[in-house]
Parts: structure tokens; sequence; C-alpha cells
């Protein structure tokens, strides 16, 4: 990684919600200053000024698929993806882990809440399909829990220190990422799995990271970075 990329930005525009932004925003401060400078970033910001250069990582948060592909559909994602396959690194958490797939299906059949369609970026190459769980409500925690998982050690074993085997991780209507196991020959790696029964077909897979070009992609269908003491 160069020198010059000091910036983690947080994706504060169209689509996502106040509350992500802010837990995103407190947690990757806590673990990355000061070494780096966690900065929010607003549509117009990634569609018009040269972030790239010294973005280290960008956060593409909790909130809704459809006011991302709103905003930055064409020349949005155009950057976002040229800046991973540069080199660059993306993490995609609930909405920002579906935003990242090829394909998006949520809520399927049900009248008012589906979303369904195909997403330009597609660092996974695949199908994120909610939800993993029931019960989600907007502006509610109604579908909220602890979600269990049990961690892919080996995934995560160059990253050096200790690696838990499971965790339990806040869940508000995230994704399972669809036959993740069989796209491994197009460089993606399952980092952890859901262990409670789902609500959708498709595998277990709860977070993974793509290989994009010289860089990557971690998606999350829960929510690591929620920190209880914001809420």
């Amino acid at each position: 990684m160069s020198s010059k990329r000091v910036n983690v930005l947080v994706y504060a525009g169209g689509g996502s919600t106040t509350s992500s932004v802010r837990h995103a925003v407190w947690s990757l401060r806590r673990l990355l200053g000061p070494n780096y400078a966690v900065l929010t970033v607003s549509g117009d910001q990634i569609l018009k000024e040269p972030w790239m250069a010294s973005c280290a990582l960008l956060v593409m948060p909790g909130g809704a698929d459809m006011g991302y592909a709103r905003t930055l559909n064409g020349e949005g994602n155009r950057r976002i993806k040229l800046y991973v396959q540069m080199g660059g690194k993306y993490l995609g958490l609930c909405a920002g882990g579906y935003y990242g797939c090829a394909r998006c299906e949520w809520e399927v059949g049900k009248k008012g809440m589906e979303v369904v369609g195909d997403r330009e970026l597609a660092f996974f190459p695949g199908i994120c399909r909610g939800l993993a769980f029931g019960g989600f409500e907007y502006q509610s925690e109604a579908g909220t829990r602890a979600a269990a998982l049990q961690v892919v050690k080996e995934a995560l074993a160059t990253g050096g220190g200790a690696v838990p085997e499971r965790l339990q991780v806040y869940y508000n209507g995230g994704g399972v990422f669809v036959d993740a196991d069989s796209f491994k020959y197009r460089g993606v790696e399952v980092v952890a799995r859901y262990t409670d029964k789902l609500a959708v077909e498709g595998g277990d897979a709860a977070m993974v990271y793509c290989k994009v070009g010289e860089g990557g992609a971690l998606l999350s269908g829960p929510h690591p970075e929620y920190v209880l003491t914001l809420a």
C-alpha cells in the first residue's frame, strides 16, 4: 500500500443512514487512529473529486442499496471499481455488501419490500440474497439479532494475531453470499459463516473477501462495526 494512502473514506451520500455512518466512523477511528484519517465522503465527492490516490479504504456502510445505485451508477461505480482494481480496498457492510455483488435479491416476492437487480461493481460475482433472518422493518430494530458466526480462521491467518473461532455480531437486514464456495476459482474466500437457521437458500456465507485486480473487497451481511454504546 502506498504511503500516500492515509484516508479511510466512509460513504455518507445518497442511500446511507446516519446511524450506520456514525457506527462505521467511530469503530474505524478507534481501530485505525492515529495512523489513518477516517473521514466521510459524499456522492458528489466520489463523482467529481480526486479521492482515489489518497484513499486506503473505501467503506460503504448500511443503508439502502438502491439509494447507492441512484447516486453512483455509471461514473461513480466506474471510479470505485477502477480504484479497487488498481490496488484499493472496499469494505461493504450490509447494504454496502449487497451493493458490492453482481446481483441483489432482497425480500423477493414481498410486496412493497422487494429489491431485485444487477449491480455494477460486481466484486462478488454472484448474488447476495436476503433476508438472512426475517423480521426486518424500516426505521425499526424489530428484525435485529446477535447473529452467530463461525470464523474461517484460514482465511484470516495471514493477518497475524489471534483469530476467534466464533463471533456474535449485530444483524439487521443483511444477506447471504449465494454459493460463495463455488467462486473460489475467481478469487473469492469465505471469511465467516452463519451458524443459525437461515430464511433463504444459497449456503451460509456471511462475509466474503474478493480479490479484484491488484486490490480487494470485503463484503459483510451483518454489522461487525456496530457499537452498542452509540445506539
